[in-house]
């Protein structure tokens, strides 16, 4: 998952980019340890993946409260247990949506953990299809929407086959990026994008950011009335988030309690840096292998939107336990331009993109790492690792 090695490795390979002899300095051969290195990471996530869904109980602590939370609700409990049970079940600042969509699995099928985990692996691999989808109607080859969807899914890593709410924002994500791309009229776009960010509202309260670049490019459509546009898609956003809540068990009283619980940590001003700098340079990133697209007035809407948008999250991710990984639902809206320079011809720019993506984000010996130790927990070791 996204950690502190980007800080290092992305000046680093960088730096044989914009070097004094040019990009055209780095030798073939790192496209080829490239691809090698992002086939073994996607192949060790694909291990990882299988691992969890044969194991019959949670991955770490997150799935745990959020399985524990969901089964008390199904139970006839709250969303969001009372205060006196907070040591119990924990403090989840999670919109109602999460727990759910888990409960609601759980109850159709038996409390069955591998049900709840097959729904969410299917619901990972819808996230990609889709994805590349998109990327072939963009008319972007093949094997360039694939490679982009395969860096997209290493970036995303082991979180994406994690039961949390992760994957629904990036699935979210994606879908906001499809409807954009459709061809369809502005008031249609602007009424699913409203959907859309209610839902993601409903699953964290700053998932509006996540579709802040979609509805940038619908309002671009016909920037005409925006205030009025904007206020009415808010109104139907606030209407979706509210819709939750209105089924028994849902506390919003509660919730907003959890919320003024959780924010009593304060924000952490290096994880915020670290945030930053992370959609930083993924967008700096993609626009060296797109530059040529500078003169596009939607390309410097998408770049100029994903980094507002990922501003505003780094804030509400500055705090313990949370970190960079927050703002990879705002990398599918990079992903078009992406597999777009990597349609181009092979090039030194292209290696450089992969090892910068593979080495900054998703080092293989991390998710070996976790194998590593969920292979110990069915041994009843402790790994040294």
């Amino acid at each position: 998952m996204a950690d502190g090695l980007h800080i290092v490795g992305w000046p680093l390979l960088l730096g044989m980019l914009v070097g004094p002899r040019g990009h055209a300095a780095a030798p073939r051969w790192v496209l080829r340890v490239g691809l090698a290195v992002l086939h073994a990471c996607a192949a060790a996530i694909v291990v990882y993946a299988v691992l969890a869904l044969l194991r019959t109980s949670a991955t770490e602590w997150v799935e745990s409260g959020v399985a524990a939370i969901a089964r008390y609700w199904v139970a006839g409990g709250n969303v969001y247990p009372p205060a006196a049970l907070l040591g119990k079940y924990g403090v989840f600042p999670y919109g109602p949506v999460l727990f759910q969509v888990v409960g609601g699995i759980y109850a159709v099928s038996g409390h069955s953990a591998r049900a709840v985990r097959v729904a969410y692996d299917c619901l990972t691999l819808a996230t990609y299809l889709l994805l590349y989808r998109m990327l072939r109607r963009g008319q972007v080859g093949a094997r360039a929407s694939a490679l982009a969807v395969e860096i997209f899914a290493v970036v995303v890593g082991i979180m994406g086959f994690m039961v949390k709410a992760d994957i629904m924002l990036i699935f979210i994500a994606v879908l906001a990026c499809r409807l954009v791309s459709s061809g369809r009229g502005q008031i249609v776009v602007g009424a699913g994008l409203a959907v859309l960010g209610g839902l993601a509202l409903a699953i964290k309260i700053h998932g509006i950011f996540y579709i802040l670049p979609a509805a940038v490019e619908c309002l671009a459509m016909r920037p005409t009335r925006m205030v009025g546009k904007t206020a009415a898609a808010g109104t139907v956003a606030l209407a979706v988030a509210a819709a939750p809540f209105l089924l028994p068990g849902t506390s919003f009283q509660n919730y907003v309690f959890i919320l003024r619980t959780a924010s009593h940590d304060g924000l952490l001003f290096g994880i915020f840096v670290s945030n930053v700098m992370f959609i930083a340079m993924c967008a700096a990133g993609v626009h060296l292998l797109t530059a040529s697209q500078m003169r596009d007035a939607a390309y410097r809407r998408l770049m100029l939107s994903v980094l507002v948008a990922g501003f505003f999250v780094s804030v509400f991710a500055a705090k313990a336990e949370a970190g960079p990984h927050h703002l990879i639902p705002l990398l599918p809206y990079l992903c078009l331009p992406l597999a777009r320079g990597l349609g181009q011809a092979f090039d030194a720019r292209r290696a450089v993109l992969l090892v910068l993506f593979l080495v900054s984000f998703q080092p293989v010996t991390s998710v070996m790492a976790d194998i590593a130790i969920m292979l110990a927990h069915w041994r009843g070791v402790s790994p040294v690792i």
